[in-house]
């Protein structure tokens, strides 16, 4: 069992009565006064401050997550290196109110952020030739300790005060794998060319403009391109833009995560929901969570706290039960 979004929004208002290590936390706000959260794939982040260091409180939002991440976990207890910041898991971490109304807690993983600021924020103050040299002295660090991120783009690289890239959002990360980021490292070599040093603008300010011309004041997210399209946050919530920059699907969800064959997740304030790349729904947006698989092009979708299996097209197949069984297909995945 897992807390929904509302279900960690009402918790995190209180981190006193519902943390157990992070009690005396400072949570981020946003300007109404709640809790900074940002969903992810398989966690809610909620950036936070505590003993005097900058933190994120990533809270899983499928059942997967935290096993997903405990090898991870149990590796950066032993592994010491400039490059890489401490991340953790924090068992039994927070106290929340499930769907019928009782009290449950939940691990979490709290993943320290460095100093300084997202490279997509601060880019273009800094000249190429620089940050490319810190990028190929992050490689080699990398390689020196057997890490492979898996997930490296320049949202998860923080840009020192000292001139160093250091990465963020180990989830995905595997050990004692050589070059499996050489793709991401040469990504981000050719965005570094054409990102940086373009007259002292952050990369937002850069683009919002793209989003004003379709009536959004401002972008706050800007994930990959994944099949044509590119998950975009503004003001009025996630969506989608084209190759061109052109809004194709409005933004309006709480959260969206990125195109996988031809689905993407999606978060609204009636539950979660999986659309097509027309915006179309598969499966209705009223679900505690909708977890997708791009290689089984099934869905697991929990209401209730009941949970069953929709296929590609949406179709559910079989009854809602408390136990989820893989099948082998999911299991090879």
């Amino acid at each position: 069992m897992v807390p929904t979004f509302y279900s960690l929004l009402e918790a995190l208002q209180t981190p006193a009565a519902s943390c157990r290590t992070l009690c005396d936390a400072e949570f981020a706000r946003r300007a109404d006064g709640s809790p900074a959260l940002t969903r992810t794939s398989f966690f809610t982040e909620a950036p936070l401050v505590w003993c005097g260091a900058r933190y994120l409180l990533c809270v899983p939002q499928c059942g997967s997550a935290i096993p997903r991440v405990e090898r991870t976990a149990a590796r950066m207890k032993h592994l010491h290196a400039e490059c890489l910041t401490s991340y953790r898991i924090l068992r039994d971490e927070l106290a929340y109110t499930d769907s019928t109304g009782a009290l449950r807690r939940c691990d979490a993983v709290l993943h320290r952020l460095p100093e300084g600021e997202p490279l997509t924020d601060c880019a273009l103050m800094h000249d190429a030739g620089e940050l490319l040299a810190a990028l190929e002295r992050l490689a080699g660090e990398l390689a020196e300790i057997g890490f492979t991120h898996c997930n490296l783009k320049p949202d998860n690289l923080y840009l020192t005060p000292g001139g160093r890239l250091v990465p963020v959002r180990y989830h995905f990360a595997r050990f004692d794998e050589p070059g499996g980021d050489e793709e991401a490292f040469a990504a981000l070599r050719e965005w570094i060319a054409s990102h940086a040093g373009l007259g002292g603008q952050s990369v937002r300010d850069a683009i919002a403009p793209l989003y004003r011309a379709a009536g959004e004041p401002d972008c706050g997210y800007r994930g990959p391109m994944c099949e044509g399209l590119t998950c975009v946050c503004g003001e009025s919530g996630y969506g989608f833009v084209d190759e061109a920059e052109r809004v194709a699907i409005p933004l309006q969800y709480l959260w969206a995560g990125d195109f996988a064959e031809g689905r993407a997740m999606v978060e609204t304030p009636t539950g979660m929901g999986l659309i097509d790349k027309q915006g179309r729904y598969v499966i209705e947006p009223r679900y505690e969570i909708v977890e997708y698989n791009a290689y089984t092009g099934c869905s697991r979708v929990r209401s209730e706290g009941l949970w069953a299996r929709f296929d590609y097209l949406g179709r559910q197949q079989g009854p809602f039960t408390a136990v989820w069984q893989n099948d082998p297909v999911e299991e090879k995945a």
